[in-house]
């Protein structure tokens, strides 16, 4: 039990160190925006498209290895002959077999017949309803919702109950519902090879299970049994699916409209500024609250959503003000396309600013070609 409760913290553990839950879920809310026929081919596309670099220099790693093996494959062959003739032609003409890949494809849904669909709602107090906000926000499904998105999601769930020992989600059924447990403990278990249950992990209060075999279409990976008598909050898989899917339609086309009152972006395509749209991270600050200090790296390009900032740069030892920005503005950008230092200090100037803001990777493949534009702003970063 201990080799399989160290392989299970292993694997949590490389799943945050490298952030793969919150990849996992843009893929998948992707996915059911545009309900691609072909998911494979989308979610390689998705893959180039956002993590360019990356997947560069996976292709070098790969380039280096068939290299490697051809370079070998070829010595052995050299002190090598086929014994026959005929053994030659048979290796020439048999075909070799092809193997059809198993996939695993997001169930498909009708965004207009799902949109007039009433998620229902569930009469909770104001004290439930605050615990259930709690535990949402530990949880990177939801850390993206407003504030409007997430009073749904809590006003969907419904309360269910489990005495000690009952089972709550079994192995290789569908996925129904998604959990939060409110007080009490629960044990997941897996079966192994000889057919017993090996105790993996326990959740107690503040812990969610059951998104996967919703979010991937595929059945239970494991059987969760209530250790004592729980108290959780469901959300079932329609609602589930309806609001994350709802959300990202809300957001893209939010974030278009925004983005095409912006000058800079004048004659973007379309299909660009829903690009830029779905790659944007959204972050609120408040007031006199600093976005980077003068000196420090450059990582991110930002655009003044609501709210508004001061940049102040050293001049002659004194710190002076050397431009306001509001609604609509954009910062970070030559520190990004020089690869110097950040060469003034940003600061919010309003309650509750909201920056929008790409990563290196994305400011170079979505906003690259306006390069030129972007250098002749007078003020520097």
């Amino acid at each position: 039990m201990s080799t399989n409760t160290d392989l299970q913290q292993t694997l949590k553990d490389y799943l945050a160190e490298k952030n793969l839950n919150k990849l996992f879920v843009s893929i998948v809310e992707s996915l059911l925006l545009e309900r691609p026929d072909n998911v494979a081919a989308f979610i390689v596309r998705y893959l180039k498209e956002n993590f360019p670099n990356e997947l560069e220099e996976a292709n070098d790693d790969h380039s280096e290895n068939e290299e490697k093996m051809h370079s070998e494959s070829e010595s052995e062959d050299s002190g090598s002959e086929i014994e026959s003739e005929n053994e030659e032609e048979i290796l020439k003409v048999q075909p070799r077999p092809v193997r059809r890949r198993a996939s695993i494809c997001a169930e498909k849904m009708c965004t207009k017949a799902a949109s007039a669909e009433e998620i229902k709602k569930t009469p909770k107090s104001q004290e439930e309803m605050e615990k259930i906000h709690k535990i949402l926000m530990q949880c990177v499904l939801f850390e993206h919702l407003d504030e409007k998105q997430l009073e749904t999601v809590k006003e969907a769930m419904f309360p269910v109950e489990k005495n000690d020992g009952e089972n709550i989600i079994q192995q290789g059924d569908n996925g129904d519902n998604f959990y939060v447990i409110e007080t009490g403990n629960v044990n997941v278990y897996i079966l192994n090879e000889s057919g017993d249950q090996d105790l993996v992990n326990e959740y107690s209060d503040g812990d969610s299970f059951g998104e996967l075999a919703i979010m991937y279409n595929a059945p239970r990976a494991a059987t969760c049994i209530a250790k004592s008598d729980v108290k959780l909050w469901a959300l079932d898989r329609t609602s589930f699916k309806l609001i994350l899917m709802k959300s990202a339609l809300e957001k893209r086309s939010q974030y278009k409209s925004f983005l095409k009152d912006i000058p800079l972006l004048d004659g973007i395509s379309e299909q660009n500024l829903s690009v830029i749209s779905d790659v944007l991270h959204e972050e609120t600050l408040e007031n006199d609250q600093t976005v980077f200090n003068e000196g420090v790296p450059g990582d991110r390009f930002y655009i003044v959503k609501t709210g508004g900032v001061l940049c102040r740069k050293k001049v002659d030892g004194e710190e002076k003000i050397v431009s306001r920005l509001g609604p609509g503005s954009y910062f970070g950008e030559l520190a990004l396309l020089s690869g110097k230092p950040r060469a003034a200090t940003v600061v919010t100037t309003a309650d509750k600013t909201l920056l929008l803001s790409l990563d290196r990777n994305q400011f170079n493949r979505v906003l690259g070609p306006l390069r030129e534009l972007l250098q002749q702003k007078e003020w520097k970063d």
